[in-house]
């Protein structure tokens, strides 16, 4: 139920946004881009585990509301592929060319909602910004996937189904740059930003398995209206 609200929050306020925009103290922009995600863990993993990020895609569109030509206040609402994977690896009997291994990659994909507070540095051709403010993000789907590997190639791949595992809501902090540039009725942009969990998003939290908390570094661009 709550799910299915989110997507009709958000399917409602992004078909909006274009007529909001009308105002001249708004402006209306499309993203998107990629998501290198990452996850802190505060509890042992069994053996040695070389850890990576999960490559996340992630789109949406953003309001901006201008306090005045440099400062404005940026409502990003976007479809964000969260995650990490752990990997092992180990050598079998005395055999120095033989390993086996397996990886596992946590899935998790968010609706997220991000009021960032957006200074701007204006400049003829090329305007630089920083971006920083809070982050909340829904729950839409869990998933484990579980690669079983020999001599460094896969042998067989499972998922299982996990989103009872984290909790619906997440918020964190994220801040970072980028910069736009004018092309005719529009503007070009590309941005980058850290985002910090700041929740345990393991449901039930440290009790149940150490608590996790969602890192990303996003790589987004896009057009301002």
């Amino acid at each position: 139920m709550v799910r299915t609200a989110v997507l009709l929050f958000v399917i409602v306020t992004v078909t909006g946004l274009p007529a909001v925009a009308q105002q001249s103290a708004f402006g209306f922009g499309l993203k998107g881009g990629l998501n290198l995600g990452d996850v802190e863990l505060k509890h042992e993993l069994e053996g040695d585990a070389q850890e990576s990020y999960r490559y996340g895609l992630a789109a949406g569109a953003v309001l901006s509301l201008f306090v005045n030509p440099a400062l404005s206040l940026d409502t990003d609402i976007l479809y964000m592929q969260k995650g990490h994977t752990w990997e092992y690896e180990y050598r079998e009997g005395s055999d120095p060319g033989g390993t086996r291994g397996w990886s596992y990659t946590s899935k998790t994909d968010y609706v997220v909602v991000a009021p960032m507070l957006r200074i701007t540095f204006r400049g003829r051709n090329l305007s630089p910004y920083l971006i920083a403010g809070p982050e909340f993000g829904f729950l839409l789907d869990a998933r484990m996937e579980r690669q079983d590997k020999d001599d460094g190639e896969v042998r067989d791949t499972s998922e299982e189904d996990t989103q009872d595992a984290f909790a619906d809501t997440d918020w964190g902090v994220a801040f970072g740059g980028g910069f736009e540039f004018p092309t005719g009725g529009a503007a070009v942009f590309l941005e980058g930003r850290y985002s910090l969990g700041m929740a345990d998003i393991n449901e039930g939290g440290s009790d149940n398995g150490g608590s996790q908390k969602n890192r990303g570094i996003y790589l987004l661009g896009g057009l301002r209206f």
